[in-house]
């Protein structure tokens, strides 16, 4: 089988680079998100331009539908990439160490890959439940072994992080952040996870596309953020960009992040993102301001249907 383990460096980008998000390779994923999963020749040239841009990290996860068989079909082009997949989230009556093996050996099957680069536990709690630590273990063999180079968890809140580095030498994380919700970097949780040579990958930068609205277009079941949205909207206006070309800019330059990841659909998306990581933006100031407070809002997973 192909290895997807590029050399690793040990050099620290002065800017996060963009990854690959494949969430909506295997399933409708985002609210802005139109045209449901891509076809296997757009997933073909989703990955050819995104190395030709100069792309290096792929996102997915067992819990994305058919993402990784989508791009296990494309084995031969992960071997340009570095592959993070997730072990799917696992229900208290399931055996745990178990049933996380065997999604990390379907994962394997399906991306048609002996190694991978990161590899995450999807639900953080998988991890800090009573039959954790046996989850971690088989995690560091498969890195011991060098089927995997980085290991860790996605979460969802700052306090989950913050366990999990006090329980585990966590080597990779996957945390929400973005100019709607910038927690995690003015807490200063990220700079600590640097400290620790923690790799921090950034997902949610477009809060699953809702930047992309005006307010014309906007649902209404947004209206109790309809004037934030607004107010960041004229921010980006004063600084000649679009609010998705400044919550970019944001999560590259601001965030702290390593890697930036980036869900598309089309390859044309790739390309968009990858002129649009070219923007710079000076004299930003303060953008804390711009940062939901109602939690209710800053998780796509509490939104009113």
């Amino acid at each position: 089988m192909p290895t997807n383990t590029p050399p690793v460096g040990s050099e620290v980008p002065v800017s996060a680079e963009i990854a690959i998000g494949s969430a909506q390779f295997g399933m409708p994923y985002g609210v802005a998100n139109r045209d449901g999963p891509p076809n296997d020749a757009e997933i073909a040239g989703i990955l050819h331009t995104a190395e030709r841009a100069g792309m290096r990290y792929i996102d997915t996860a067992a819990a994305y539908g058919r993402s990784e068989e989508a791009l296990g079909a494309h084995s031969a082009a992960l071997g340009s990439f570095r592959v993070v997949t997730k072990i799917r989230p696992i229900g208290d009556d399931e055996s745990l160490l178990e049933s996380a093996q065997d999604s990390v050996r379907r994962s394997f099957e399906r991306l048609g890959s002996s190694s991978i680069y990161g590899l995450l536990a999807h639900r953080s709690s998988n991890l800090l439940c009573d039959g954790g630590d046996a989850v971690w273990a088989h995690m560091e063999q498969l890195r011991a072994d060098g089927s995997v180079h980085r290991i860790g968890a996605t979460v969802y809140e700052p306090e989950e992080a913050v366990a999990l580095m006090e329980r585990y030498p966590i080597s990779l994380i996957q945390v929400p952040a973005g100019i709607l919700d910038q927690r995690f970097t003015n807490s200063g949780l990220i700079a600590e996870m640097r400290r620790r040579d923690i790799e921090i990958h950034i997902r949610s930068v477009f809060l699953q596309g809702l930047v992309f609205f005006n307010d014309d277009n906007l649902p209404r079941r947004f209206d109790p953020i309809r004037d934030h949205l607004a107010a960041a909207r004229q921010r980006a206006k004063e600084h000649g960009v679009a609010l998705h070309e400044l919550a970019l800019w944001w999560a590259r330059e601001r965030s702290g992040g390593d890697v930036v990841v980036l869900g598309v659909e089309r390859s044309s998306q790739v390309e968009q993102n990858a002129e649009a990581a070219r923007q710079t933006i000076s004299g930003a100031g303060d953008l804390s301001d711009l940062s939901i407070a109602d939690a209710a809002w800053r998780n796509p997973a509490n939104w009113p249907a």
